[in-house]
């Protein structure tokens, strides 16, 4: 679902500094020797501190291979960001990781998020789907689209992986993995809170604390909430605010070192938000079905049905940790669930043609058990087996209005899908020599999707039960790496993944058939580097995928259909760069360039303002616009992907002055998109723009008490979150300019 308005304030505090973090006391931090825990291993600490973080650039380090390593000794393309980073910038929300990580693009769909990285993802988040960038809290896959939006707020870091992923990972991932970790409870007494206040009168808090029970039991727990109380546009149709709301969040965690041998983690976490965020308006200058017309306000729309929308995701996790002496068995044992309520105007009129209502609930059950070599071994290696049963009950999804006139004006579409995976998988890394490595990996996966479903038709009394359908997919899939360090400074990788993404039925049109798993070979090679005594860091990762039976969606007023591109090319390359040119200041630039087509797409589903006639060839007709569109399969061979602009970077800079009377930092980050499109046919795009965040902060001396002032979108830039053409072309409007004052106490 889309993300909370109502956050869109707390967030102006600038933007993370991908890849490369400031050499700061808050940044930098050791890690106790000995052989790690899995559950130390995936909160590893982001940086750590070595003699020369004083002059140079902070290691990271990362789990991005299920164990703690350096982010430059990694030979996978990871984008990370600490959790202390993170707060410093603002950035507590998943979906605000594309501003620091290029070619990544979350998309607001109305009912759950479109997330997309290097071309790669799924546009359909219609119910009971899963997306092409998996999404992982705490090593637990989040299988529903509307719960992989989650606050960032006191959580340890955040790493963004791209390129298949499935001979580590539970679920396999086909073109990427947003991997959270949350904060472990530490047997070191510390809290932290926060109360701010922004545009839009918004208020918002958050607070952190952990501590000992005893000598081998601590806890932590974490809560978090924002309420924005002036939405940021009207709806004209009533008056009413939109693109407004609250939300509130708590996690848990209890640490128990049981032996000296094995260790339990038990963690538990519920969220809700309320808002408006599925508001929609047609575009200016358009006619909407019905007739309806543009608004000048770029924030207005006119919606005979006020939009609310309301989500509440939670769950709990148990992961065991066993020594064995010549492995670690670790099992992870976790539920998860979703309950999404939502109202909406499909038109995007004020006039009652298609409103929508439905409530959905998710349900997930998942097990994994892994045996993986002991920290410091020499060849490192993993196998692990994976469990994911998941329930979606679309209790109702009841359309109402002219257009389903000819069912009485009320149609009720109640479906369910029950989803069973099982999958295995394997890899090894052997080095050739001191500075040589090999790393082979294998999966397998059985995924079984089972569909049942009425059409209701309330005004004249009947059900009518559609058939069940039942489907099942299985892939092997696979991972082939080679590294070698040329120093200790400069290392070079080549990867060849194979990622798939099985077949899904579409819940709103359960006869049809379902879309065709599909497959994505990636290639790709990469560079990372370090020069002038660690001042200067630089990795680059040019990349080729080649990408077959691509899941696509058709969205109509009343229904929406799934088709499969056939095939595409995906070159692109991407680069970062930091530099740290005297103490306290750091730049940081991320940029990726991507080009993606088509190579073969017949029968794409392409849209046509009315009057117009599918052809062939599909063309307007002369008249006068009457408003809407109309669907025609068109060839989009060629055309360029959606949602893969060509150029996308980060400019972010950081200054740190250390004064008698504490520490004042000072953060800037821009952001820039080239024009993509939002449908293969490529009528509605988004425009290149460009997102400036800033932020001043001021931390006393002993470090307890701290202020910050920030503001986000600064230079008020107007773009999309989404772009669809269902009810004639509309968009859902990104936040304007925003700004914020916070109150930090530490201990």
């Amino acid at each position: 679902m889309t993300h909370s308005v109502g956050r869109r304030w707390h967030l102006a505090g600038g933007s993370a500094l991908a890849l490369a973090l400031a050499a700061s006391p808050a940044a930098a931090q050791t890690q106790s020797g000995g052989a790690p825990s899995a559950q130390a291993q995936d909160a590893a600490p982001p940086a750590t501190a070595e003699a020369g973080s004083e002059t140079g650039l902070a290691d990271i380090v990362v789990t991005a291979q299920r164990r703690g390593e350096k982010l430059q000794d990694t030979p996978l393309t990871v984008s990370a960001i600490t959790g202390d980073i993170a707060a410093q910038k603002g950035v507590v929300d998943t979906s605000d990781l594309q501003i620091v990580t290029p070619g990544l693009i979350f998309a607001d769909s109305g009912i759950g998020p479109a997330i997309y990285l290097r071309g790669v993802g799924t546009q359909n988040t219609g119910f009971g789907d899963e997306g092409s960038i998996a999404t992982y809290i705490d090593g637990v896959p989040i299988s529903s689209l509307p719960a992989a939006f989650s606050s960032l707020a006191n959580v340890e870091r955040i790493e963004v992986l791209k390129g298949p992923q499935g001979t580590l990972f539970g679920r396999n991932a086909t073109g990427g993995l947003i991997n959270i970790i949350t904060k472990t409870p530490s047997f070191t007494p510390s809290a932290f809170a926060s109360v701010n206040y922004g545009s839009y009168d918004t208020i918002g808090g958050e607070a952190y604390v952990t501590a000992p029970l005893s000598s081998k039991i601590a806890f932590n727990a974490s809560a978090y909430g924002s309420d924005q109380r002036d939405g940021w546009g009207k709806n004209v149709f009533n008056g009413k605010d939109v693109y407004k709301g609250y939300e509130y969040a708590f996690r848990s965690k209890l640490l128990v070192n049981l032996t000296d041998t094995t260790e339990i983690l038990l963690g538990g976490d519920y969220s809700k938000r309320k808002d408006s965020s599925s508001a929609g308006a047609v575009d200016e200058g358009a006619i909407g079905i019905g007739g309806n017309r543009g608004l000048s306000d770029f924030y207005d729309v006119e919606l005979s049905l006020q939009p609310l929308d309301e989500n509440s995701t939670g769950g709990g996790m148990g992961r065991i940790q066993q020594d064995l002496g010549f492995a670690q068995l670790v099992s992870t044992t976790a539920y998860r669930f979703s309950n999404l309520k939502d109202q909406f105007d499909n038109d995007r009129g004020p006039t009652a043609i298609a409103d929508v209502f439905f409530t959905v609930h998710d349900k997930q059950f998942t097990q994994e058990l892994q045996l993986q070599s002991l920290p410091g071994s020499k060849i490192t290696w993993i196998v692990g087996g994976f469990y994911l049963n998941a329930k979606t009950d679309m209790e109702h999804f009841t359309l109402v209005g002219a257009a389903v006139a000819s069912a009485g004006g009320r149609v009720d579409l109640p479906a369910r899908q029950r989803t069973r995976s099982l999958a295995g998988y394997a890899q090894v890394t052997v080095p050739l020599d001191d500075r040589t490595n090999v790393t082979g990996g294998l999966r397998y996966t059985d995924d079984r999707r089972r569909v049942a479903s009425e059409t209701v038709l309330p005004v004249f009394g009947l059900t009518i039960p559609n058939p069940d359908h039942k489907i099942n997919f299985d892939k092997v899939t696979w991972r082939a790496a080679i590294d070698h360090h040329f120093n200790d400074d400069v290392m070079v990788f080549a990867s060849y993944n194979r990622g798939f993404k099985s077949g899904i039925f579409n819940l709103l049109a359960v006869n049809d058939p379902a879309a065709r798993p599909e497959v994505l070979d990636a290639f790709e090679v990469g560079v990372k580097s370090e020069f002038l005594d660690r001042r200067l860091r630089l990795n680059v990762s040019p990349f080729l995928y080649k990408y077959k039976d691509i899941q696509l969606s058709s969205a109509g007023l009343t229904a929406s259909t799934l088709v499969n591109a056939a095939k595409a090319t995906v070159k692109g390359v991407d680069a970062d760069i930091s530099v740290l040119p005297t103490r306290g200041l750091q730049f940081d630039v991320g940029a990726e360039y991507l080009h993606g087509r088509y190579d073969r797409f017949p029968n794409a589903p392409g849209t046509f303002a009315i009057p117009a006639t599918c052809g062939p060839p599909p063309a307007l007709l002369p008249g006068p616009r009457t408003g809407g569109n109309i669907n025609c399969p068109i060839d989009a061979s060629g055309f360029r992907m959606i949602r893969s602009p060509t150029l996308s970077f980060t400019l972010g800079a950081r200054y740190e002055l250390e004064t008698s009377v504490g520490r004042f930092t000072a953060t800037g980050n821009y952001f820039h998109s080239s024009r993509f499109p939002y449908e293969a046919g490529q009528r509605l795009k988004q425009p290149a723009y460009g997102v400036f965040n800033a932020q001043l902060g001021w931390l006393s001396s002993n470090e307890h008490f701290g202020v910050r002032v920030f503001g986000r979108n600064i230079f008020d830039k107007q773009y999309y979150t989404n772009r669809i053409s269902s009810g004639g072309d509309t968009h859902a409007s990104a936040a304007p300019a925003t700004f914020g004052v916070a109150l930090d106490v530490k201990y």
